[in-house]
């Protein structure tokens, strides 16, 4: 092979290399263009879940501040109608939230999240009771011991307030700027 190489004329032996720098180079882009794409790919999926995660940490905040509610009920059941907007708006929110989640899943995403709808809507259930109990309880008698403990409670429902504010203005910020 040698000797028919050396045969050739210099143009030739040019053009060969420049055909196989060429080839090589068209490799080398190829699977920088297929590295990038599964990079992309790889970004996107990273950037759903992040998306899925915070729709989960949103609707369990909703959650837990109707578990909140639910508690204030228990120490003052005089408190229904004032409690009661509250509730309907925290529910509302927590299944736009689901919704949001269980629009953009699918497969095993899907039916867990088709099971934590059905745990969500017991729930509901659950403290559509506390709040026919509360009602019919009314206004009821606190001691002095347990007025302090609920004012003491009360007075903390501020910072909880603020505490949660701050964390929800966290959340928008971060959401703003990962996209």
């Amino acid at each position: 092979m040698n000797s028919k190489m050396a045969d050739w004329p210099i143009g030739q032996k040019i053009l060969g290399i420049v055909l196989l720098l060429g080839v090589v180079s068209a490799a080398i882009a190829g699977t920088g263009v297929f590295s990038v794409d599964r990079l992309v790919r790889s970004a996107d999926d990273l950037g759903n879940s992040a998306d899925e995660i915070r729709l989960g940490a949103r609707f369990n905040a909703e959650v837990m501040a109707l578990s909140q509610v639910e508690y204030h009920l228990a120490a003052d059941p005089g408190q229904v109608s004032a409690l009661q907007p509250q509730i309907e708006k925290l529910e509302g929110e927590a299944r736009e939230l689901l919704d949001a989640a269980t629009a953009d899943s699918s497969g095993e995403g899907r039916r867990q999240l088709a099971e934590i709808d059905g745990a969500f809507g017991d729930y509901m259930k659950a403290l559509e009771s506390v709040v026919a109990v509360a009602g019919k309880a009314g206004k009821v008698e606190l001691t002095a011991e347990q007025r302090s403990v609920l004012s003491a409670v009360q007075d903390s429902q501020k910072e909880v307030a603020l505490l949660h504010e701050k964390a929800a203005a966290y959340v928008d910020f971060v959401e703003a700027h990962s996209r």
